[in-house]
């Protein structure tokens, strides 16, 4: 079950990423200002 949700998860990200034209660097950095704000 955890395996499905991870594998979803990825994948969700990696359409994310791609429909956004991202980097991995700059989705790194949204992700950690995104924590940084809900703290």
């Amino acid at each position: 079950m955890l395996k499905t949700i991870i594998i979803w998860y990825e994948t969700l990200v990696k359409k994310a990423q791609k429909k956004l034209m991202l980097l991995n660097y700059q989705l790194y950095w949204a992700i950690f200002l995104e924590g940084d704000l809900v703290l």
